[in-house]
């Protein structure tokens, strides 16, 4: 290796400052890696267990070849026999999707005598009795699955999208070697801020004042290799925090105030009466029963009604998850608390089952309510645009209960918090509201479960 191989803009640096990093940032090197020249992070990224480095994290901006960095580390040692990595994102999918890690091993590895690929175990297998292998983690059940393997490297790509406590349940435990062994033990992570897990990684690797693992930053400035213009011109379009977040890896930009400046949304004791004025029960169906392992959504119905003077309020917000039985007996107890003159939306999912569910609620568990079945479609924070505007006017009240501050919460982190089901409650909610008269009927598509309304059709 020499400067040139490490990265184009060492010709710029004086000729000490350029022996000085290559003597520090040359990465181990085998004939796996041969045609691949690293930037300067990338380096460094591949040096760390020279100085002890276990844990470290390769982060910030999209563009900065933070999953090349991953792979290369990954092949490191794949010419040392007995070397088991295992690479981890957090579904398999995003894992085989092209430009992503799979895709980025088999443009790597096809045609490379030494390196075999097994498409049952997603794995490769080297002539050295070395091997890497690919996986996921989606929820507690999946650590599972990992516990009877030994790795002496973990690499997990786009790390802060999966829970940090499931991260930790297979790092923590699956990372180990022999005595005899000489393999350095790693765990490297590769991310952008942003993701269920921002909070911890920020503290753990990015803070000064909290952080244990080694951080090296990645920006887009430091791939020669991408079109930078145009990556630019293409991140200049998304919202404010993810462009703070993607083009400059800002790990203070946060959700909180990005679509719900809850700081805005009054709390009362008492409102009118939601029947006064325009009023609806929306639901988000949504909501299982959880198990062992897994973290299911909510079943989410919101209260909401619109006044004349132009406030919105949620008079109340009703969260459970429960078996399907369970879940009729709680609406239709809901619906009788709120009364036949609030009018009830479904939240229809994609697909038949989703018709079928509206269907049965319609025809049977709700029957004598006004009720109306609506099929969601496009992104849920283009869907709660509106209502989040009327939250940054400050024309939102919630009144006092228990629920404010899960409920608080979830507006808070949206969209990028791991629960929506009350802003998608909220949101059709406030939208179908926004489609009533001021008698309360919507004008389309509104039908009773035991009639047909004149010159309506049903779903």
């Amino acid at each position: 290796m020499n400067a040139d191989t490490i990265a184009e803009d060492f010709a710029k640096l004086a000729p000490e400052e350029q022996k000085l990093l290559v003597d520090l940032y040359t990465p181990r090197w085998n004939h796996y890696l041969k045609d691949f020249k690293p930037t300067i992070p990338q380096a460094a990224f591949m040096t760390l267990e020279k100085f002890g480095c276990e844990e470290a994290l390769l982060g910030g901006a999209a563009g900065g070849g933070k999953s090349w960095g991953l792979w290369a580390l990954a092949l490191q040692f794949c010419d040392v026999p007995g070397y088991n990595c295992l690479i981890l994102r957090r579904t398999f999918q995003e894992l085989s999707l092209p430009g992503a890690l799979i895709d980025i091993s088999h443009n790597w590895l096809r045609g490379n005598p030494g390196a075999q690929w097994d498409g049952m175990a997603h794995r490769w297998k080297f002539k050295e009795g070395s091997s890497i292998t690919f996986g996921y983690i989606e929820c507690e059940q999946d650590c599972a699955r990992y516990y009877s393997a030994a790795f002496s490297t973990i690499c997990v790509d786009e790390a802060t999208l999966i829970p940090w406590k499931y991260l930790q349940l297979v790092t923590n435990s699956r990372m180990r070697r022999t005595v005899q062994s000489q393999l350095p033990l790693r765990i490297r992570y590769a991310t952008n801020p942003g993701g269920v897990s921002h909070d911890e990684f920020k503290s753990y690797f990015v803070d000064p004042a909290t952080a244990q693992g080694v951080f090296l930053p990645a920006k887009l400035s430091d791939n020669p290799h991408l079109d930078q213009e145009s990556y630019k011109k293409s991140l200049s379009r998304l919202d404010p925090i993810s462009r703070e977040r993607l083009l400059h890896g800002n790990w203070d930009a946060r959700p909180a105030g990005m679509y719900f400046k809850i700081d805005r949304i009054k709390i009362i004791d008492t409102a009118p009466d939601p029947t006064t004025y325009k009023g609806t029960r929306a639901w988000d169906m949504a909501g299982s029963i959880p198990r062992a392992g897994s973290n299911p959504d909510y079943t989410a119905g919101i209260l909401m009604s619109q006044t004349e003077d132009g406030r919105t309020i949620i008079h109340d917000v009703a969260r459970f998850r429960l078996r399907a039985p369970e879940v009729e007996a709680r609406v239709r107890q809901i619906a009788e608390l709120d009364g036949k003159a609030i009018p009830i939306w479904l939240e229809i999912e994609p697909g038949s089952a989703g018709l079928s569910v509206c269907d049965n609620f319609v025809r049977k568990v709700l029957m004598g309510w006004e009720v109306q079945g609506f099929k969601t479609t496009g992104e849920k924070a283009v869907r709660a645009g509106p209502f989040a505007s009327q939250v940054e006017a400050g024309t939102v009240y919630l009144v006092r209960g228990a629920w404010n501050k899960a409920y608080l919460e979830e507006l808070e982190m949206f969209p990028e918090g791991e629960k929506k089901d009350q802003v998608d409650a909220s949101s059709l909610a406030f939208n179908r509201l926004c489609e009533m008269d001021a008698s309360g009927d919507c004008g389309f598509g509104v039908y009773y479960a035991d009639k047909v309304l004149p010159g309506r059709e049903r779903l």
